[in-house]
């Protein structure tokens, strides 16, 4: 061994000893009782919420890491409002000496957000707020807006609990030049505890390009809308500016077609979408929606415009269109129920030679300006409204030509009036009930009696096969009337 080669490699182990001593005295103070109390206080501070932490350490390849955050959600709803598995912070030693707080690089691993929207409490006006003494701190009923999109407070509306924090310490101001999502999750809960949308997968990336605005990319695995509406593959680019958010180019798959949109996102929670989707299978789309979707054929476009301020769905204003081609399904379960009935192949399953609809959405409610199938041998037009709660108020008619009455031995033309459309005659109905269950008095109107809106009960029982009648014993028989 060259004699300088000794001294360079103790030198070299010490440094190495120093080093590694260094860090094992820096993770022992941070896991200290005193800093953990502290950094919870923190975050609790700037989310509003109390904080949960189980472990806080660091190494030199991922810099200081939070590991399992979770922030309490509401009382009687089994999820934290945020949950985290590890936050990695990679910290300016540089900078930090000079007082200066930058964080090079902010990670979140396997981040969910779960957010349930509560009724508007109406507060009396007539008498001012109590003050909050100076050791007391209020009951927070929203998250602060800088630090969800868009003052993401508006939408929730979420009643956190409330903790006796101290008061906020002036503390130098953060500067986060990039930040990551990795694997994130979310999910969104109307205020009877349903799910309304779900969206997993989630990758984040984003680089500061000036204070408070960012820009960056994202990915999105799966979206689902009330479990039966799935898009997926969703990406894009981003621009972040206190508080506006800006989507301009959204691309997803829905149903294996093409999804693309604009979101753009205000700081007064106001929020505008337009988006349309092309070519999109309708056996796909029936299928993932839970329905048995094996002699569905055809495909669907659909553009939509909507505006409004998030949180308020009387606010919401837009307009949709929908149309189908070469589409080949079974009809809504009442006119199915009906082909059985009267045993018209058309009415089991519809070949539809044009369908096409037209809604408008305002005063929480869809409006259904226009609706019309068409297939070869009879049309169903429609017009009216469903609620955002479900319900149904829409007054339709069925149109049939003259080859269709034929077919049904004249069970279709007594009730029937002359149609604008040459060779038709329609009948006029109404569809009410939920779109979970509609209800109509189409058969009512077809046969002339009042049966009753529940169409499904009597068509089982019109078509259940006879049951033998048990023989009753003789002592029953006796004393019959």
């Amino acid at each position: 061994m060259h004699p300088i080669a000794k001294p360079i490699l103790i030198g070299v182990a010490g440094l190495l000893i120093l080093w590694a001593a260094a860090i094992l005295i820096l993770n022992i103070y941070l896991q200290s009782e005193a800093v953990q109390t502290r950094l919870r206080d923190t975050i609790s501070r700037e989310v509003g919420a109390p904080a949960q932490i189980r472990q806080t350490y660091y190494t030199p390849w991922s810099g200081l890491t939070i590991s399992g955050l979770t922030i309490p959600g509401l009382s009687g709803f089994k999820f934290p409002i945020l949950e985290v598995q590890k936050i990695h912070l990679r910290l300016d030693l540089f900078a930090l000496a000079q007082g200066q707080l930058v964080v090079k690089s902010l990670s979140f691993l396997s981040p969910t957000l779960t957010i349930r929207q509560t009724e508007p409490q109406n507060k009396p006006q007539a008498e001012p707020p109590e003050p909050v003494p100076a050791n007391e701190s209020p009951v927070l009923t929203a998250l602060p807006s800088d630090h969800l999109p868009g003052d993401a407070s508006g939408l929730v509306q979420t009643q956190l609990p409330s903790s006796s924090l101290k008061p906020r310490q002036q503390m130098p101001p953060a500067q986060i030049q990039s930040f990551h999502v990795e694997n994130g999750r979310a999910a969104f809960f109307n205020t009877n505890g349903k799910k309304i949308l779900q969206i997993e997968g989630v990758f984040v990336t984003a680089d500061l390009l000036v204070k408070k605005q960012f820009e960056g990319s994202y990915r999105i695995a799966r979206a689902a809308l009330w479990d039966s509406i799935n898009s997926r593959d969703f990406s894009g680019k981003f621009e972040w500016d206190s508080g506006h958010l800006s989507l301009p180019d959204i691309q997803a798959t829905l149903a294996d077609g093409p999804l693309t949109g604009q979101l753009e996102w205000l700081p007064d929670n106001s929020f505008g979408f337009t988006g349309q989707v092309a070519n999109a299978s309708l056996q796909k789309l029936i299928a993932d929606s839970g329905v048995n979707a094996n002699s569905t054929q055809g495909s669907l476009n659909a553009k939509i415009a909507l505006e409004g301020m998030a949180g308020k769905p009387e606010s919401f204003h837009g307009t949709a269109e929908v149309n189908l081609l070469e589409a080949r399904m079974e009809p809504i379960e009442l006119i199915r129920q009906l082909g059985e009935l009267l045993r018209v192949d058309e009415l089991r399953m519809l070949a539809l030679k044009n369908a096409e609809a037209i809604f408008s959405i305002r005063d929480s409610r869809v409006t259904v300006e226009e609706l019309q199938l068409t297939s070869e041998n009879l049309m169903i037009d429609a017009t009216g409204t469903a609620g955002f709660n479900g319900d149904l108020d829409m007054n339709a008619r069925l149109h049939v030509n003259d080859k269709l009455r034929k077919e049904t031995h004249g069970l279709l033309g007594k009730n029937f009036q002359p149609s604008e459309t040459e060779g038709y005659t329609h009948m006029p109905f109404s569809i009410t009930g939920s779109l979970d269950r509609p209800k109509s008095d189409l058969l009512d109107k077809m046969v002339g009696l009042r049966i009753g809106q529940d169409v499904g009960g009597l068509l089982k029982n019109l078509l259940r096969t006879p049951q033998k009648q048990k023989n009753k014993p003789a002592s029953e028989a006796n004393s019959a009337p």
